[in-house]
């Protein structure tokens, strides 16, 4: 039987990477647009704006890493989740099956 303690750590596990992806998604958009920017107020502005090639890269790293951790939660849960001896009435489990759904949708 799929203990619900585990389930229940697995589902936020999903749940962080799912929005740490969604955080560096928008981090990118940001900073892509930073890059597109060219009217500088002054000469520090100027000098962050050469910084920006180098943020989205750190950014695009971070963000192939939580993709990387955010497949393999989607598997260990999915594994927990499709458990033949899974109580399929419990909260936890519902959470967890309702999590799949959504980011894998």
């Amino acid at each position: 039987m799929v203990d619900s303690k585990k389930l229940r750590i697995q589902t936020g596990v999903v749940n962080r990477c799912f929005k740490e992806k969604n955080y560096y998604l928008k981090e990118l958009v940001v900073f892509e647009k930073k890059l597109q920017n060219t009217n500088f107020k002054d000469e520090e502005e100027a000098y962050r704006s050469k910084m920006v090639p180098q943020q989205i890269d750190e950014t695009k790293a971070a963000l192939k890493d939580t993709e990387n951790a955010l497949e393999n939660a989607i598997v260990a849960l999915r594994q927990l989740v499709e458990d033949d001896e899974a109580d399929k009435s419990t909260k936890e489990w519902v959470a967890a099956n309702d999590k799949l759904k959504e980011v894998t949708a």
